[in-house]
């Protein structure tokens, strides 16, 4: 018997309404090392896979990715979350260019940024070409 080893389990959880603080979600949210929301939203926009980023959440990716990886990643997170404050303003036409260059950016961005986060179920992509396409898009001089 070896005493290394891991045990990894998928589990899923249907979420009444879509509501997290439901106490079921709530409670295995708390217990899990990461949690990925599928949004019906995306789903009905045909964005698959219908991954909701801001809403999903990894404690160990801090553990198993490289800096360069996490900066990325947390780049892109808050350009979308930037989005998201503003996105009525935008489709309204009440935003002002100016005010804040992140949220200038992530407007410029957006599409971009949904274009990367969707996958036809064809379409491969290796973690370096991923990553390239990421920096691209939110690294350095990765203003589009």
């Amino acid at each position: 018997m070896n005493d290394k080893g891991s045990i990894t389990a998928l589990y899923t959880v249907l979420v009444e309404g879509d509501d997290m603080t439901e106490p079921i979600a709530d409670e295995t949210r708390s217990i899990l090392d990461g949690h990925i929301v599928l949004s019906r939203k995306l789903g009905a926009a045909n964005h698959y896979p219908a991954i909701d980023v801001l809403a999903s959440a990894s404690r160990v990716m801090n553990a198993v990715v490289t800096p360069e990886h996490k900066k990325l990643a947390g780049r892109l997170r808050e350009l979308m979350a930037k989005y998201d404050e503003v996105e009525l303003l935008v489709k309204i036409g009440e935003y002002k260019r100016g005010g804040d260059a992140t949220t200038d950016e992530a407007i410029d961005k957006i599409e971009h940024i949904r274009s990367f986060l969707k996958q036809r179920t064809e379409e491969h992509s290796s973690l370096t070409q991923t990553l390239e396409q990421l920096s691209a898009l939110v690294g350095a001089g990765g203003r589009r």
